[in-house]
Parts: C-alpha cells; sequence; structure tokens
C-alpha cells in the first residue's frame, strides 16, 4: 500500500529557505527549490512514508480569516527583520515559480484555493479520504503545524520528518491523553499564539484539555471562565479561525501523480542541480519516478501503546 503524502508547502519552503541559503546558478537564487525537491525526495523514501503520491497544498496570499479577525498573524512580518522580509520576498518567488511551472511540468500534483490555508485544503483531502477509506486510501500530512494534529485518525497520521515526531491516532493519545478530533476545540479555548489568536484568558493547553475531556472540576474558576458567556463567546469565534477545514473550503479530489521524468533533467539542468543528474541521487530519482524504489514498502506502522482511560 501506497499512501497519500500531503505536503504542507510552506513547511518544507521555509526549511528550505533556512538550509539552502545561498545557492545561486547563473545569477539566480535556486537553494529555495533544491532544498524543496531534498525534502520531497527524502519524504518519499523515509520509511514511515514509501510512497510517491506526493501532493502538494499551497496558502492563498487572500485570507477570509484576515478579513474577519485582522490580528489573525499579523504579528509574524512585524516582527521580521529586514533580511529575513527580503528572504521571505524571495522564497514567495520562488514557490510562485514552483506552482504554477514547475511542479505541474514533473507531474506533481498541486492545489490552492483562494482566502485558504494549506491546513484548510489538507484537512479537506483527509477528510474525503476517509469518507471512502481503504487500503489505498490511507495519507500522511507532512507538516510541523500543530493545527493539522486534529486530522488525526486511524488512518491520517502526522509527520514532522525534521523534528523526527510522528503521530498516529494511537500515539497521540498516549502523548496527549484525548482525542485527535477534539483538538481544534482545545485551541479554540486555549488560543494559538503562532497564529495570534487569543483564547480564554488564563486557560492553556493542557486545561483545555482536562475540561474536554471532563476531568476539569465545575467548581473551578477556569471551568466557569470557559463555560461562561463570555468563554463560550471567544470558543465561538475562535473556532472559525483554528477548526480545520474553513466552512468556505472547496472539495478536494486528489489527482494521482503522473511524472514527466524528461522535464525534471530539464529543470536540474535550468537550475544547475547537477548532483541530481548524476550518481546516487539521479538513480534515487529514477526509482521515485517509477515507483520501483517504493513498490515493496509497508505502511506506517501504527503506534503499540494503549489509550489511556479518561
Amino acid at each position: 500500500m501506497r499512501p497519500w503524502i500531503l505536503i504542507d508547502f510552506s513547511f518544507i519552503a521555509h526549511k528550505a529557505m533556512h538550509s539552502m541559503r545561498g545557492l545561486e546558478f547563473s545569477d539566480m537564487i535556486t537553494g529555495m527549490i533544491f532544498g524543496v525537491f531534498e525534502q520531497i525526495r527524502s519524504i518519499c523514501v523515509d520509511p514511515l512514508v514509501k510512497s510517491n503520491r506526493v501532493c502538494i497544498f499551497f496558502d492563498s496570499k487572500q485570507s477570509y480569516r484576515r478579513r474577519a479577525y485582522p490580528d489573525y498573524k499579523a504579528h509574524r512580518r512585524k516582527a521580521a527583520t529586514d533580511d529575513e522580509i527580503a528572504r521571505l520576498d524571495v522564497m514567495h518567488q520562488m514557490s510562485d515559480l514552483l506552482r504554477t511551472e514547475i511542479l505541474d511540468a514533473i507531474g506533481m500534483p498541486t492545489y490552492r484555493q483562494t482566502g485558504l490555508e494549506s491546513d484548510d485544503l489538507i484537512a479537506k483531502a483527509a477528510k474525503s479520504l476517509e469518507e471512502v477509506w481503504s487500503d489505498d486510501k490511507q495519507c500522511v500530512i507532512i507538516a510541523a503545524d500543530s493545527d493539522l494534529y486534529q486530522c488525526i485518525s486511524k488512518h491520517t497520521h502526522w509527520y514532522d520528518p525534521g523534528r523526527a515526531k510522528y503521530y498516529d491516532d494511537l500515539k497521540f493519545w498516549a502523548s496527549f491523553e484525548i482525542d485527535a478530533s477534539l483538538w481544534g476545540r482545545v485551541k479554540a479555548i486555549a488560543g494559538c499564539s503562532t497564529d495570534n489568536v487569543k483564547g480564554v484568558k488564563g486557560v492553556g493547553q493542557q486545561t483545555a484539555i482536562a475540561y474536554l475531556v471532563g476531568n476539569l472540576p465545575s467548581s473551578r474558576k477556569r471551568y466557569i471562565d470557559i463555560t461562561c458567556a463570555n468563554g463560550r463567546m471567544i470558543e465561538k469565534r475562535n473556532s472559525a479561525l483554528v477548526v480545520l477545514p474553513h466552512a468556505k473550503t472547496k472539495p478536494i479530489e486528489l489527482k494521482e501523480p503522473h511524472y514527466n521524468p524528461d522535464a525534471f533533467w530539464q529543470m536540474c539542468k535550468r537550475f544547475g542541480f547537477q548532483s541530481y543528474l548524476e550518481g546516487a541521487a539521479h538513480r534515487e530519482w529514477e526509482r521515485i519516478f517509477s515507483g520501483a524504489a517504493i513498490r515493496t514498502g509497508i505502511p506506517p506502522a501504527r503506534y503499540r501503546g494503549k489509550r489511556g482511560s479518561l
């Protein structure tokens, strides 16, 4: 079985931007593009993935969330230095080139919807696979964003290769003692500092979990803070910001990759990726495109821990 690989492009793009900084060819900044393909190559042959069913999801430049909540992620660019802003601008240019030209020519399907984030589309795609689940419908989400924890199930797993963190439903339960399907409510109640979404004052992640699983006594101040009119209003407001997918997300129909190796080799020549044109890396890409590297792969091992009791 080859699981679908649902890749959060912003995750691998930011990693590539930092790890391949300074790589140029013919006066073109190419490090970010090379870094993206290095990560895709590594993901496909990773023992926890073993698949070439790559699907890549992009953020929209517009945002329904910012329209509804102007403070949403507003702190990120304000805190960036001039050097960081310049690098982000280059990253966005290279991202557009990858999405509109390179990936499509190679045969790697990409997905984007106006006003929405890659997280929304990944969540929608994972849900659609759950609804028609079969042995070939399992998927692995490649991301670092904990918002996507709420997609985790028996058939949808979450993996951050950089930190070697892998969650299926059982390991998630063992780590957080709550069902992953409730993670959106955890974020809605406790807030999300990375997205600049403020939760119920004084309520953190652990308190929100305790409330949702019934371990927070009703006499406690934090229980009252969560359940009072203001607390319920905050959770409702935040749900539109942190629960996935966003209500305006359109259905996602995943497309099988139809790889064009010749287009890939031409791209490598264009950007000077000589290490991909010969040797071990070249042979590995050939196996990925043909599927030879993953046909004997096994599905990701399910965590062997046991669920605790509520």
